[in-house]
């Protein structure tokens, strides 16, 4: 009877040996299945982000681009308003000058008249004193 009772139980421990190899087997082979998943998931979740990276990078070029074609337009247009005022100056100053010899060839004319008229004066009265 202690034979068969042994023998029972060498039974039920190879059993549950057995059961427990094949317990462990499955969840071997289902965490094998979710760690490929899992890789899958990360990949997929790298070509996510890598695309991002790429979409922020061309974003963050194509604004760079902008702001040098808008500085680009901006000095141009400081450079074309800084000549027409340099063309501003240049003609008040021409205006100036023409006005300037024009005040003074009228100056010299009245003073010429004034210095005839005074010769003329001198003239007569030497005359009259004679």
């Amino acid at each position: 009877m202690i034979t068969t009772i042994i023998t029972a139980l060498v039974s039920v421990f190879i059993t549950v040996v057995v059961g427990y190899f094949i317990w462990s087997g499955i969840i071997v082979r289902k965490l094998k299945q979710e760690v490929k998943d899992n890789k899958e998931g990360i990949k997929s979740l790298e070509k996510s982000i890598n695309n991002t990276n790429n979409f922020i990078e061309e974003q963050t070029n194509n604004l760079y681009n902008r702001i040098d074609d808008a500085v680009g337009t901006l000095y141009s247009k400081i450079n074309e308003v800084d000549e027409n005022s340099m063309k501003s100056r240049e003609d008040i100053y021409d205006e100036y000058n023409k006005r300037d010899d024009e005040l003074h060839r009228e100056l010299d004319k009245r003073f010429d008249k004034v210095y005839q008229t005074i010769q003329n004066h001198s003239g007569f009265e030497k005359e009259v004193k004679k």
